[in-house]
């Protein structure tokens, strides 16, 4: 959104709780030890199509591979990629190959810090009260600065916004008929 957004010339955006910097927000849930959220993100539920052997199998090589940060300081990702080469499907997630995932999100990585510096257009920033997939004090210091406004909602207590979807709506609502 960030990096086409001034090419379509929005008049404004709204990001929610957005992650600006991908490897930074996986070193942080490993530094702040919840990177057990994102591994079980990363686990199918269980379907016709696959059984709950195969679910603990996969879900025992996304831990062993991805349950500390060295797989991000590997210097060869191959041999580690090839056993997390499946699917995953449930209720948040679906994706066709989880190391094809991992190695577009993480390796090299993104940030959009300085596709923030250079927006020429409002860009309002919600944040949940708590979030453990990226450092809220980076968020906020960009607050009042290249357009950018920063606001809590204080009964989003997690990343997801999980129980105040209501008010973000509100919010945006307020935000797009003002």
């Amino acid at each position: 959104m960030l990096m086409i957004g001034e090419r379509l010339h929005f008049q404004k955006r709204f990001l929610l709780s957005p992650i600006l910097d991908s490897r930074e927000s996986l070193f942080y849930l490993y530094r702040e030890g919840h990177i057990q959220e994102f591994l079980q993100l990363l686990n199918s539920s269980p379907s016709p199509e696959i059984n709950e052997k195969l679910i603990l199998e996969r879900r025992s090589m996304i831990e062993s591979i991805l349950g500390n940060p060295n797989w991000l300081l590997a210097d060869t990702f191959e041999d580690l990629f090839s056993k997390l080469s499946f699917p995953v499907a449930n209720q948040r997630i679906h994706l066709d190959n989880l190391a094809d995932f991992l190695k577009n999100l993480f390796l090299p990585g993104f940030s959009l810090l300085n596709d923030v510096e250079n927006v020429t257009s409002p860009i309002q920033i919600f944040l949940p009260t708590d979030d453990h997939w990226f450092p809220r004090e980076v968020t906020w210091n960009w607050d009042g600065r290249a357009f950018v406004r920063v606001t809590e909602i204080e009964r989003a207590k997690d990343h997801f916004f999980s129980s105040a979807w209501q008010e973000v709506w509100q919010k945006i609502r307020s935000e797009i008929y003002t």
